[in-house]
């Protein structure tokens, strides 16, 4: 998580907008690692190629789907 959030963009990667790294925990705007592919569907679980930042709220409206869904 640490690795992601310092080594990508502060931006969502859902709505593109900016997030607040500074936010509390599980606050709407604060900061989630998100799999791109869901480990419920296989994805990576530790590669950074597999993470995207996102808001909490907008991670919890992406559930495990993909992009393709």
């Amino acid at each position: 998580r640490k690795r992601a959030i310092a080594s990508k963009d502060p931006v969502c990667a859902i709505c593109h907008t900016a997030i607040d790294l500074e936010a509390p925990p599980f606050s709407p705007l604060s900061v989630e690692v998100d799999h791109i592919v869901p480990r419920s569907r296989g994805g990576a679980f530790y590669e950074l190629e597999n993470l995207q930042l996102t808001h909490t709220k907008c991670n919890r409206k992406k559930g495990a789907k993909m992009a393709s869904d």
